[in-house]
């Protein structure tokens, strides 16, 4: 391998080449009566016995409604004891599960829709009413089936009613272990989402090999809803232990440090914005974390100093920085072992199963340690393409993903994110790095979030602009905020756009900002 080329090595656990549904129903009989998932707002368990009953169930309901092996379901359900059942029983029957996000916008759910044609949508009921609409536009119209009441829809539970035939239900055997069990869409920061095609294959052995550094999960918590990887990574690992899920439909930070102490959560999945809610509870050290074991920040950039301060918080814990894509199927870099103890800027060293290189994004020529340009990753465990359309611009001669994340490697194999090539902008041939000035930003101490973006100048290309989130009892003059920042950053970073207080920043539900809906809400106001 070309020297250049940076690899975690090749893991060395023995590969599985079952399906989920046969993965799954083997762990539900050897942890039968062991809590499967808890209801973090009730206390109620569920045993794996009875997810494994009801997921049958559900399978053979699908089946009467004509669900066949290559199918495609979506969900768009909230986190709750009922969203794992339809990605379970779609699975069985080898057909295809999809998720879309509850707070996302009709017009995602039906470009969704619109790739992937599914044959059945599980709705909450407190969306239901807008899915129907997104239905109604569709040329071909899949069944809804509502996960609550519904005078018009069948229901979930309609779906639960018990079968003579589930005692003996097994799942169906998937003779090619990498077709494509789940299309996980991209995340959308610089536009719509893509479907990403994942294999049984992918999201088995993947969360295996993540398992070296997140070792036993007795307790996780993890608060994406299946639209996003992580809860899928979150659920397999648990499954693979006997371990339990606690499920909570939204994040408080005074709540969460409350349910590590009362459930014992020994691992968290969360994105830097989580942390900064944390870290700002007063008097969080009446709370016991010391159950806590793995705490992990990914999904975008973290800050050094709020990584200190999250540390200082947690101080039981490894907290760990990770950097991963859907496309790569997972973890690609992590921190966490001593090796980073002091440095708090690197994304970490590549994980196992995964190579990594640096290249300029518009030559292709491969670059060295501590050279910018585009990291590409080859991961044992990626995608195999992008839904119904053409991948091949994704991938370089050499099999490797264009990430779009702009970053380097130093002297010691460690790697760095500059920012997403497409959310660079420049102000007078400079580049301007929004997370860097975010990170500035955030530093003062009336921001409790920000956003930055380029407003199109006709002589200066663009200028950087910001949309606040103060904190409750902050009272500022923005004046004062600017130049907070102007005396912090290069003088091409400055905020000449202007800044502007909103109520909340428009987030992909993995919480990356939405730079062009950020913009569009600045003019607007």
């Amino acid at each position: 391998m070309n020297s250049e080329v940076i690899s975690g090595g090749r893991s060395s656990f023995e590969k599985d080449f079952r399906g989920f549904g046969e993965f799954f129903f083997e762990q539900a009989d050897k942890f039968s009566d062991k809590a499967c998932q808890i209801d973090g707002l009730t206390g109620q368990q569920e045993t794996y016995s009875n997810v494994k009953k009801r997921s049958a169930r559900l399978a053979l309901h699908m089946e009467r409604l004509g669900i066949v092996p290559g199918d495609i379901i979506i969900s768009c359900m909230k986190n709750s004891m009922n969203s794992v059942i339809p990605h379970i029983g779609t699975l069985c029957l080898g057909a295809i599960m999809s998720a879309v996000d509850p707070t996302q916008s009709k017009r995602e759910w039906t470009h969704c829709a619109k790739i992937l044609k599914p044959k059945l949508i599980f709705v909450d009921e407190d969306v239901s009413e807008e899915m129907a609409m997104v239905v109604e536009s569709l040329q071909e119209k899949p069944e809804l089936i509502v996960v609550g009441k519904s005078k018009k829809f069948k229901t979930f539970a309609d779906l639960q009613t018990p079968l003579p035939e589930e005692q003996k239900f097994k799942p169906i055997t998937i003779n090619n272990c990498h077709s494509t069990a789940l299309i996980i869409f991209s995340s959308g920061t610089t536009g719509l989402p893509k479907g990403i095609c994942l294999s049984h294959f992918s999201i088995i052995n993947e969360m295996k090999n993540a398992l070296y550094f997140i070792r036993q999960p007795a307790v996780s918590l993890n608060y994406a809803t299946f639209y996003w990887i992580s809860a899928i990574l979150v659920l397999m690992s648990t499954f693979h232990y006997g371990g339990a899920r606690l499920i909570l439909p939204k994040f408080d930070a005074e709540e969460l440090l409350r349910k590590i102490e009362e459930h014992k959560i020994t691992f968290i999945f969360m994105p830097p914005l989580y942390t900064f809610n944390l870290t700002n509870v007063k008097n969080s050290e009446k709370y016991d974390t010391s159950s806590l074991r793995i705490l992990v920040i990914a999904g975008s950039s973290v800050s050094p100093t709020q990584l200190i301060r999250t540390k200082k918080l947690f101080k039981y814990s490894l907290v760990a920085v990770a950097y991963g894509t859907t496309e790569a199927g997972g973890f690609i870099t992590i921190t966490g072992d001593k090796e980073f103890e002091d440095n708090h800027s690197t994304i970490g060293k590549p994980v196992k199963d995964i190579d990594l290189k640096i290249i300029d994004p518009a030559t292709g020529k491969l670059l060295g340690p501590n050279q910018k340009g585009e990291i590409c990753i080859k991961s044992l465990y990626g995608m195999t393409g992008y839904y119904n359309m053409d991948s091949s611009p994704y991938f370089d001669d050499e099999g490797f993903i264009k990430s779009g994340d702009l970053g380097y490697y130093d002297d010691n194999g460690c790697f760095y994110i500059v920012e997403r090539i497409k959310e660079m902008f420049k102000y007078k041939s400079w580049h301007v790095v929004p997370s860097f000035v975010e990170s500035i930003l955030m530093e003062h101490p009336a921001v409790l979030e920000s956003g930055v973006f380029g407003l199109p100048h006709e002589v200066d290309e663009y200028h950087p602009a910001a949309c606040v989130v103060l904190k409750d009892t902050a009272s500022v003059d923005l004046d004062e905020i600017q130049s907070f920042v102007s005396n912090n950053v290069s003088e091409w970073q400055r905020l000449r756009g202007g800044i502007k207080v909103v109520e909340n920043l428009p987030r992909t539900p993995s919480s990356k900002i939405q730079r062009s809906k950020l913009a569009e809400l600045f003019l607007s106001s």
